[in-house]
């Protein structure tokens, strides 16, 4: 259902990922010493610089909750 999409697209990354300055360790890959990952408000995505990884509020749920692309829609909308 479109309207479920755009509703989980909304959902605010930064309800997902506690970010500090915009920026937060990657969810992708693991390196304690930095904060690779960068939310960018406008867009409600984030993008990785260490591993190159972007994705949008359902990617970033997915990947912390290790589900499916259909159990992220049904969650954030």
């Amino acid at each position: 259902d479109g309207d479920k999409l755009a509703r989980a697209k909304q959902y605010p990354i930064d309800r997902l990922i506690v970010f500090k300055n915009k920026k937060a360790q990657c969810i992708w890959h693991h390196d304690a010493n930095k904060d690779d990952l960068h939310f960018y408000k406008k867009t409600n995505s984030v993008y990785c610089f260490g591993c190159n990884k972007s994705g949008d509020t359902i990617d970033v749920y997915r990947q912390l909750n290790n589900c499916s692309f259909k159990e992220a829609i049904e969650k954030l909308s």
